[in-house]
């Protein structure tokens, strides 16, 4: 990550994966590759926490996408219902 101001600075948050490693037992394939393939340079938490991050973000959009389309009937009904008791409130009804 880089900092914009007068001068450039290069921020890295690198966790030591030694300890990780000596509970490989706990690790599944995937993880202990990972573990491994870090063992010297350590692994860069910035970098893995943004990369978590933006497939998080895109998931999530996608899934509030989809829900909204699967539910599109459902969420029509419960805004026009929300709009007229909006409406009636404004106009001083009861509801």
């Amino acid at each position: 990550m880089y900092l914009d101001g007068n001068e450039r600075i290069c921020v890295d948050f690198k966790m030591d994966v030694q300890d990780l490693w000596s509970a490989k037992k706990w690790w599944n394939s995937k993880a202990k590759s990972f573990i491994r393939s870090n063992l010297n340079s350590g692994i860069n938490l910035f970098e893995l926490f943004y990369v978590y991050h933006e497939i998080y973000s895109k998931f999530y959009f996608w899934l509030k996408s989809r829900q909204s389309s699967i539910h599109k009937e459902d969420l029509d009904a419960v805004e026009l219902i929300m709009n007229n008791a909006v409406s009636n409130e404004f106009l001083g009804h009861k509801i």
